[in-house]
């Protein structure tokens, strides 16, 4: 079994051992040891890791999908294709979790952006194509919208409700409410997910600052200071770009946030849980133009700077399948993770 949080550290293999700067207290959820009491517990919803960066989020038997991604690149189907063309590219799952796509039956599909592992379009359409559901996604331009109408089978309009939608935006669908927010990046959404028992906030493919120069937080997360959302998803692929010419290589922190930037947003927020996207999945495409730094390192360094910055809040080391239910008493919500790997 692949050691996860451990007697309340990280290991994350034994190529990996426990380095001497590494806190043994680090405030991770210790899985083997649940933190509510069953008995005095009632279930009010369940999250579900998918893959790269994908959510499943269930309550009253409603569920909710935010980027979900299931099917990798194969040597006989190597293109994967987003659900805006000509968005496509050549992706890998970190691991194969078992999950089908008839494991999921949503009927909410948020999309925060046009990229392939945010906005797989064959799984999308294969839900579309089997029950009427709600698709919510950045607003696309006219010919954006041109591709999607010649993309989907006209029959599947009758099935979808499609939410184009800008910052600013929400709705109500099931027992969510649905919050759409600024994201830095153009066509990029952050999502904000509410119920009557918990509420969810997902950043993705986030960026610390829209410049190189300036180190200072970007203006567009100060709606979300203090937020303290009961779960916080967050992309941090610690990638900076390498522009290789005339043997030079210029690297750009900014582009994406770094494991300590992260901690540093992430304190800004204040949640009560965090788990880290996107973070294990590099393209084999950008391979000689990015680095991407290994999942573990990412993780280490995020943890540690996190728990300097703000201690309260607890770290799930997300793994693709992993699954946990939510649950609540009259004081105060808490999780109870169930974990499907092995």
């Amino acid at each position: 079994m692949t050691p996860f949080f451990p007697q309340g550290h990280r290991s994350i293999s034994p190529q990996y051992p426990p380095l001497p700067w590494r806190l043994r207290n680090f405030n991770a959820i210790d899985i083997a040891k649940p933190e509510m009491n069953s008995f005095l517990m009632k279930s009010v919803g369940q999250i579900r890791f998918m893959g790269h960066a994908g959510i499943a989020v269930q309550k009253d038997n409603f569920e909710l999908l935010i980027d979900p991604w299931l099917w990798s690149s194969t040597l006989t189907k190597p293109v994967i294709n987003g659900f805006v063309p000509p968005n496509q590219g050549m992706g890998f799952l970190p691991r194969d979790s078992g999950d089908q796509h008839s494991d999921f039956q949503p009927q909410l599909i948020l999309l925060s952006g046009f990229e392939f592992t945010h906005s797989p379009f064959e799984e999308i359409a294969a839900w579309i194509a089997t029950r009427p559901l709600c698709l919510a996604l950045p607003e696309p331009d006219l010919n954006q919208g041109r591709l999607i109408l010649a993309a989907l089978k006209p029959q599947a309009f009758d099935r979808v409700d499609f939410r184009f939608c800008l910052a600013g935006q929400h709705f109500q669908k099931g027992p969510f409410t649905i919050q759409a927010h600024f994201h830095p990046h153009p066509q990029h959404l952050i999502w904000e997910v509410r119920c009557d028992d918990f509420k969810i906030l997902y950043i993705p493919k986030t960026p610390y600052n829209r410049g190189p120069d300036p180190l200072v937080l970007d203006i567009c997360y100060e709606p979300f200071a203090g937020a303290k959302p009961d779960f916080l998803f967050i992309e941090c692929p610690g990638e900076t770009k390498k522009i290789v010419g005339d043997k030079k290589i210029e690297i750009q922190e900014f582009l994406t946030t770094t494991p300590v930037q992260t901690a540093r947003l992430v304190a800004h927020i204040q949640p009560r849980f965090v788990g880290l996207v996107g973070n294990s999945n590099p393209d084999p495409q950008k391979r000689t133009h990015d680095y991407h730094l290994p999942a573990h390192v990412i993780e280490e360094q995020f943890q540690w700077a996190l728990y300097q910055l703000c201690p309260e809040t607890k770290t799930i080391g997300l793994r693709s399948g992993q699954k946990f239910s939510i649950a609540k008493n009259d004081h105060e919500l808490q999780t109870h993770l169930h974990l499907s790997i092995t």
